[in-house]
């Protein structure tokens, strides 16, 4: 799993161990739009979230 921010830079990674719900905090990026890329074997999830 990735997070980037608007102009494509990754500003967060972590490995996912296992396909259970996971609450990831994210204190220090500033409020705004971001994508959350999820991989799994071969295909790839792009996800629009936004930090208040």
């Amino acid at each position: 799993m990735a997070i980037f921010d608007i102009s494509n830079k990754k500003v967060f990674e972590k490995k996912l161990e296992s396909q259970n719900i996971e609450k990831i905090k994210l204190p220090n990026l500033n409020p705004g739009t971001y994508f959350l890329k999820l991989k799994k074997e071969k295909n790839i999830h792009f996800f629009k979230i936004m930090k208040n």
